[in-house]
């Protein structure tokens, strides 16, 4: 029997073989995830709005260059698409959509490391790129349907300059640069990727490439600096050097530590990943035995010229190593550079929650690096193949088991607000126009990959009902670290709050207390009480509202709203 991978349909196989890897590993638990962080702006506004609020909603995005970042596709068409999916299947669609997106990526990545690298190097590229761990983001609405479609862009970019299609990779290519920029740096090294023969020639076809590159790069950066997008206008040169370099050593060594790093916390959390563990080793053991049972290695020879001033001559590698070398060349200048605009983001040395996006552009280089480092281990056992197939498989699953140990924090953090909201909205019936719910952040549950309750959360009561347009001031939740987080005007004789995210209070820099009805929420002993009595910030009273009537839950649920108390109807 042939190897399956020399079948018409093997595309197909590897394509099911990477869907399954990024179910078990990132998607398996889809079905209790939800909403988290920037969400509340990426999925909610689609998902409450409709289609002519939506499109009205995002033609503000286009006019308005500084509200969009400089991102005209990424600030617009994930919207859409998520829109869309929503309307198809709900919040699972919208999820499998993402699922499906991811492995496409991963499939278009195996296409172009088959080509001159056989398919065995290309599926373990694919694998890791999909259980790269250094990005804990991979569930995350959000950071889909801007970082993978970004991604989309740039290896579709890739795939038609193997074609010599040079407009049409260039166009897609730019299209990866007005999404998500940190998506597009793998492309700048395209041509000594994608060739196998590294002479004059490719070098001058290189830097025309990387001209061509440069170009688009800085006038995405001249267009994101001129609209006024904050992270790139409030730095000088100087920051942007320093940081960049530091960037470049910082961001790579945590790529690497987290590729040991995983397997040890998957090691520590078995109990809860095992299961995901031996089906993903069962998975890829079996596909490589099926896919490469009868796979030879080249023994091909090769001389290498070298002319220096004093010496010269010719050196005799093998076909493999010479490979090796070239690939591990490429693929750490890949990995290093991927850190170009991590300034954003600095320093790059997260291991956990949303921030580790900014290795998100290290994951294609950190890929090839990895599976090249595989596939010469495997080259050298290749008189016991076998084994290293085995090796590589447990390397694959305890990456998965990892994966799934981060589901599990996705699952826990919407349980968390579903139950947080509930309570809420039945502590505080009587919320309306004006009233601030007042909750110390020590009270709040959290998570490590994804965090519970963040930077929205003072808007979400409006997310999730559909509240009168005549209240100028809906009611908001402000978790607080301390009483110092409130200011005294003693002109007003009134306590003020100056909140981070004005936008979320319709514009205001700040919020007097005294113009607003005050609820103060506790917890004792792991439940969530109302307080009815005076509370005091630094001796001075502060009274808050008494129970009213009128009721919150009376106003109809959001698209949104309906998700978050699905748990509780």
């Amino acid at each position: 029997m042939k190897d399956l991978i020399k079948m018409k349909n093997s595309g197909l196989i590897i394509f099911i073989l990477l869907l399954l890897v990024n179910f078990l590993g990132n998607f398996s638990g889809f079905l209790h995830f939800g909403i988290y962080e920037d969400d509340y702006w990426y999925v909610v506004n689609p998902i409450n709005l409709s289609t002519r609020e939506l499109l009205s909603f995002l033609w503000n995005n286009i006019t308005n260059i500084e509200f969009g970042q400089g991102r005209l596709i990424g600030m617009n068409l994930p919207l859409l698409m998520i829109h869309f999916f929503f309307k198809l299947g709900g919040l699972s669609a919208v999820y499998i959509a993402g699922m499906l997106l991811i492995s496409l990526n991963a499939y278009i990545l195996y296409i172009i490391l088959r080509k001159n690298y056989g398919a065995l190097l290309g599926i373990l590229a694919a694998v890791i790129f999909l259980v790269f761990p250094a990005d804990t983001t991979k569930p995350f609405l959000t950071h889909i349907y801007q970082l993978q479609l970004s991604l989309f862009f740039m290896l579709t970019g890739f795939y038609f300059l193997s074609k010599d299609k040079f407009l049409v990779a260039y166009i897609f290519a730019f299209c990866s640069l007005l999404t998500y920029e940190n998506a597009f740096l793998p492309f700048v090294f395209a041509p000594f990727l994608l060739n196998l023969r590294w002479d004059r020639k490719l070098f001058r076809q290189g830097l025309v490439h990387l001209v061509i590159c440069g170009v688009m790069i800085m006038a995405i950066f001249i267009f994101r600096k001129l609209a006024g997008e904050e992270r790139v206008a409030s730095l000088t040169l100087a920051d942007i050097i320093k940081k960049t370099l530091a960037s470049f050593l910082i961001g790579p060594a945590t790529t690497l530590i987290s590729f040991i790093n995983a397997p040890i916390q998957a090691f520590i959390f078995m109990k809860e990943s095992l299961n995901t563990m031996l089906v993903s080793f069962a998975l890829i053991f079996v596909s490589f035995l099926l896919l490469f049972n009868r796979f030879v290695f080249s023994d091909k020879k090769e001389k290498l010229h070298f002319n220096l001033k004093s010496l010269s001559g010719n050196i005799e590698i093998s076909e493999e190593l010479r490979q090796f070398l070239q690939l591990f060349l490429i693929s750490a200048v890949m990995l290093v550079s991927a850190y170009l605009f991590s300034f954003t983001h600095y320093p790059p040395n997260f291991l956990q929650g949303r921030m580790t996006s900014v290795h998100f552009g290290a994951a294609i280089g950190a890929a090839v690096f990895m599976a090249n480092l595989l596939y010469y281990l495997i080259y050298l056992l290749k008189q016991k193949k076998y084994i290293g197939f085995l090796l590589v498989s447990a390397f694959f699953s305890f990456l998965a088991g990892y994966s799934a140990h981060i589901q599990k924090d996705y699952i826990n953090a919407w349980h968390n607000q579903q139950a947080f909201w509930a309570e809420i909205v039945k502590l505080c019936p009587d919320a309306s126009e004006n009233t601030l719910i007042l909750i110390d952040m020590d009270d709040l549950d959290s998570t490590e990959f994804i965090e519970t309750h963040t930077w929205p959360m003072p808007a979400v009561l409006e997310q999730i009902y559909q509240l009168p347009d005549t209240w100028a001031h809906p009611p908001k939740v402000i978790p607080y670290r301390s009483w110092s987080d409130f200011q005294y005007d003693t002109d007003l004789r009134s306590f003020y709050y100056i909140p981070v995210y004005p936008f979320l209070f319709e514009n205001r820099d700040t919020i007097y207390l005294n113009n607003s009805k005050i609820i103060g929420i506790q917890e004792t002993n792991n439940t969530m009480e109302r307080r009815f009595d005076t509370i005091f910030i630094d001796h001075t009273p502060v009274i808050l509202q008494p129970f009213e009537s009128g009721s919150v839950m009376d106003h109809p649920l959001t698209e949104t709203g309906k998700l978050m108390m699905n748990q509780f109807d």
